[in-house]
């Protein structure tokens, strides 16, 4: 989640939830619990899309992947993991994105 906090996409949903803190009379850290669950609600969101589409594309198989790809918290790399899911042909291939996607981080 530390990865999550650090992201742009993150610091702009902390600056609405503050603003919507001020302008409601909601305590600051209203907008700190806003970001974090909008934050949380969208990786979970994505992980689910992940699971669908592995599942769509490679059968029980692709959910052996689920474990490594939950500790990815990264919404970019999420990003581009779906993408490349969708046109990739193996479970390799998708192992191998995973591998180098961790060695970025």
């Amino acid at each position: 989640m530390a990865v999550l906090h650090e992201s742009p996409w993150y610091q702009e949903i902390l600056s609405e939830g503050k603003l919507l803190s001020q302008l409601e009379g909601y305590p600051e850290s209203y907008a700190e619990g806003y970001a974090e669950g909008y934050a949380e609600g969208y990786l979970q969101g994505k992980l689910s899309s992940i699971e669908i589409v592995l599942t769509a594309k490679f059968d029980d198989p692709g959910l052996a992947l689920i474990p490594q790809i939950s500790a990815i918290s990264n919404l970019q790399q999420l990003d581009t993991l779906l993408r490349h899911i969708a046109v990739s042909n193996s479970l390799e291939e998708i192992r191998q994105f995973i591998l180098e996607s961790r060695e970025q981080s």
